[in-house]
């Protein structure tokens, strides 16, 4: 969250606005005041369990957090291109988190968490200036290691090319463009850091088809066959 103080000083000249309401913001609040983030719509079981099938696919389980309507559709966008990595940071740390902890089983509880989020091309993460998967992934662990869970963020996937935006395709055309398209990392990531007992999480941001994020948990299944997957993503198409 921003530092108090600073906050303090430059709201006077420049206020900062929810994105949502646009009414200012309190010093505790990031991006979207807590009333609008109180009212996203959150994903339903019908969702749940058709992501749930999708991710099944690869034995993984899912967890969606909100529904895509216009308005989280909105905010999804701001996240790519908006310049505002401090929201997903917000999202993260407050829905994401949330969604995470409340479906945790006993089992769960007690094991290490590994967050990996999903990669973006060179080209798209130097015109955004982040990958926004990963500025989710860090409010995420920022929320669980003040639960006091043992939680690491690390890179295992990288794209392998880059490719045409998803948006551009329709449901069959988005599997074409995917496949291939991520690989589990070559270099800095190190199997022997992977604890057999360790929960992978894959982060994304946004699941139309699933597609993309299928794709990518089946590299991470590959590389860490004996870790459970969870497939986490901040919105679901309806």
């Amino acid at each position: 969250m921003r530092n108090r103080a600073v906050s303090f000083l430059t709201s006077l000249v420049f206020p900062w606005t929810c994105q949502m309401c646009e009414k200012i913001l309190r010093p505790t609040e990031q991006s979207i005041c807590h009333i609008c983030m109180s009212t996203l719509p959150c994903a339903g079981d019908l969702e749940q369990r058709e992501f749930g099938a999708l991710a099944s696919t690869i034995n993984a389980k899912s967890k969606a957090t909100l529904l895509n309507t216009s308005e989280v559709s909105v905010l999804c966008y701001a996240l790519k291109y908006g310049n505002n990595f401090l929201m997903a940071r917000a999202l993260g740390y407050q829905k994401m988190a949330n969604a995470f902890l409340e479906g945790c089983g006993k089992h769960e509880n007690t094991r290490n968490v590994i967050l990996v989020p999903m990669p973006v091309s060179w080209r798209r993460k130097l015109g955004r200036g982040y990958n926004q998967s990963e500025q989710l992934a860090l409010g995420i662990r920022k929320r669980l290691k003040r639960e006091g869970r043992s939680c690491q963020l690390l890179p295992l996937l990288e794209k392998a090319s880059h490719r045409a935006s998803q948006i551009h395709f329709g449901p069959h055309g988005r599997w074409q463009n995917a496949q291939g398209a991520v690989r589990a990392r070559r270099k800095g990531a190190k199997k022997e850091r992977i604890r057999e007992d360790a929960l992978l999480v894959l982060i994304d941001d946004t699941v139309t088809t699933g597609a993309s994020l299928v794709l990518a948990g089946e590299q991470l299944k590959a590389a860490y066959p004996n870790n459970d997957l969870l497939l986490l993503a901040l919105a679901l198409e309806p």
